[in-house]
Formats: C-alpha cells, sequence, structure tokens
C-alpha cells in the first residue's frame, strides 16, 4: 500500500492548515515538505515558532500555509510560498 499526503494528513477539521516548506538545494527549490498540520493558523505558527528557534531552515527556503478547508481544491495558500 502506499501512503499519500491525505493519508497521513487528512483534510479534516485536525489537520485544516498544512506549514510547507520547499528547502533550497543549489540552483533550485526542492519538492515540497508538510512539515506541521494543525487545526488553526496559531497551531501551525507555533510551530512554525518551534522551529525557527532550532534553525531548521536555510534563508533561502520558501515557507507556505495552506488552508485545505476551504472549498477549493486542494486546498488555498493562505501564505504563499510561490509569491
Amino acid at each position: 500500500m502506499i501512503l499519500t499526503t491525505d493519508d497521513i494528513w487528512p483534510r479534516d477539521e485536525e489537520h485544516r492548515y498544512r506549514l510547507y516548506v520547499f528547502e533550497y538545494e543549489k540552483d533550485h527549490v526542492a519538492e515540497a515538505k508538510i512539515l506541521a498540520a494543525g487545526p488553526s493558523l496559531a497551531s501551525v505558527g507555533e510551530a512554525f515558532g518551534r522551529l525557527l528557534e532550532e534553525r531548521e531552515f536555510h534563508p533561502l527556503d520558501r515557507i507556505g500555509v495552506l488552508d485545505t478547508g476551504a472549498t477549493a481544491t486542494p486546498g488555498v495558500w493562505v501564505m504563499n510560498p510561490y509569491a
């Protein structure tokens, strides 16, 4: 069985917001990784704060927050990593 992102972080109220990082890799941005998921922006913000304190990001990483509870599929970027 192959697990998908939605198997690990289902599109439900408990995992509504997802914190993504697009890691910098020498002249390009790598595939997106989900670092945290939570029911509110505050919960994802707390996770982001802890990761910043732990220096988990490279200065050129792109960070995004996706609202999967929105009506549009796959969701709406609250903080757009492509901007």
